[in-house]
């Protein structure tokens, strides 16, 4: 089983004659449908005003929040109210504080929240998605992508980075938008798209999509794998 197409294709060219599935992560999407973005955005100080863009990964290098504090100032300049927020346990300290040095360094450490530690099952992690006005992936690496999903259960639009698995999933302009990670200014042009308009259309195209990743539908494919592959195996 993989959970990204190009892996699913190097398995298969790895194992020839093998029976090698691409079996994507799914989503509780009732539970991420429900959430309080304002009471998130009290309960660390984000102003109920500001136009949120937030990140929930783990704070290190692979998840590239940098990019986003990077690319602050311009939003800023065209947006003042602009604010992101960074959900996520801190794995290396050295980046953390590389992010809140960028911060400063680039004056704009007033509309950067990071929250650290939250944990899985904490109502606030699904509050946060739907305090989020844009959720943005900028990973340079993700072997899937399963916050993406997460925000599209709670009719957040969403910007992702087209590494790994997210391709797979993420219709470019119909129920995302996608950047090179490592290009600043391609990230600066797809969010510059995102008109009230195209992000309401983006949203409604997601939720649509999003139930096919429902764990119900997921576990309803692996079961229905194993049945034929024991199937396969009975034969003489």
């Amino acid at each position: 089983f993989c959970i990204g197409r190009k892996e699913q294709r190097e398995v298969s060219a790895r194992f020839p004659g093998k029976r090698v599935e691409y079996m994507p992560n799914g989503v509780d999407v009732k539970r991420f449908t429900q959430g309080d973005g304002p009471r998130f955005r009290q309960t660390y100080g984000v102003p109920q005003n500001a136009r949120l863009l937030a990140t929930i990964a783990r704070i290190a290098p692979p998840k590239n929040q940098l990019l986003l504090i990077r690319a602050l100032p311009a939003l800023r300049r065209k947006d003042p109210s602009v604010h992101v927020a960074f959900v996520g346990s801190v794995n290396d300290q050295a980046y953390h504080q590389e992010l809140l040095c960028a911060a400063r360094e680039l004056g704009v450490a007033d509309a950067v929240t990071i929250v650290p530690g939250l944990q899985p099952e904490d109502p606030l992690l699904v509050d946060a998605f739907h305090a989020a006005d844009v959720f943005v992936l900028p990973s340079v690496h993700e072997p899937f992508g399963i916050v993406v999903l997460e925000a599209w259960a709670a009719g957040r639009p969403v910007i992702a980075a087209r590494v790994g698995g997210v391709p797979d999933f993420v219709d470019d302009g119909v129920n995302g938008l996608l950047f090179n990670p490592s290009d600043l200014e391609d990230f600066l042009r797809a969010y510059d798209t995102l008109t009230p308009e195209h992000a309401a259309s983006l949203a409604v195209a997601a939720r649509e999509k999003v139930r096919q990743y429902d764990w119900d539908a997921i576990t309803k494919r692996l079961v229905e794998t194993y049945i034929a592959v024991v199937a396969d195996y009975a034969r003489p």
